[in-house]
């Protein structure tokens, strides 16, 4: 497991770990957040309902694209080789687009004081957030989410496809989990998506786990998904 005092070791086992991690806090914030109604309005009241799972899957929502990072940068690490640099675009466009995902936890937070400080009128507060949703001025967030989480997951799903270096049905899984998180709003849908998203970064990470401390430098995908080439010899030390 993590060995601290081995960079080689910590940074490969973290990486490996955040992967297994980041989609089972997605799902239990998903399966904890209060269900919120379909306006503004409702939100607010119902968060004043569910004030403590609000906050706990609100938490939960934040620490899973903070941990994705070194998953993702693990994976940058792995799809090393000619042809398979898209999985390397890929996984840093998923980086961005999960690090966009910490402004909907600054949203949620003014959301929850909207919904639970006293002398707050709610129906301006609802106003005022249904004005901010429409306003432009969020745009960049939207895309750099949408466009990181989507193009970012088809294009490492391709690097997985082409690389052999995981079971065929990982990279599927991995498109189908977008495709079910982003059309589906429902909190049971958007659980079956988050288990997709653990299914298909389960390999992923135990490929990392299999990969020798020694070799994970010098790591390159086979050219045909066999066998990792091993590392290069040290040349010989010069004779005293």
């Amino acid at each position: 497991m993590l060995n601290w005092s081995d960079s080689r070791n910590f940074g490969r086992t973290l990486a490996a770990l955040s992967l297994f991690i980041t989609p089972l806090l997605l799902l239990a914030s998903g399966l904890l957040a209060p269900d919120l109604g379909d306006n503004t309005a409702e939100e607010i009241a119902n968060i004043a309902d569910d004030k403590g799972l609000y906050v706990v899957s609100g938490i939960l929502f934040l620490l899973a694209p903070l941990l994705f990072v070194p998953g993702m940068m693990g994976v940058i690490h792995l799809m090393r080789r000619r042809g398979v640099t898209l999985g390397q675009v890929g996984a840093a466009m998923i980086m961005i687009g999960a690090l966009c995902t910490l402004a909907f936890y600054g949203w949620g937070a003014v959301e929850y004081v909207a919904a639970t400080e006293d002398g707050l009128d709610r129906a301006q507060m609802a106003k005022l957030f249904d004005a901010a949703e429409d306003s432009a001025i969020g745009a960049p967030i939207i895309v750099g989410f949408l466009g990181g989480l989507v193009i970012g997951s088809i294009l490492l799903a391709i690097a997985l496809w082409r690389s052999g270096v995981v079971p065929v049905w990982s990279p599927i899984a991995l498109v189908l989990s977008n495709v079910i998180n982003f059309i589906g709003e429902d909190k049971v849908v958007a659980a079956i998506g988050f288990a997709l998203l653990f299914v298909a970064l389960l390999p992923v990470g135990q490929k990392i786990l299999s990969i020798r401390d020694d070799e994970w430098d010098s790591w390159q995908l086979p050219d045909s998904g066999g066998p990792a080439p091993a590392p290069a010899e040290p040349p010989p030390a010069p004779p005293p």
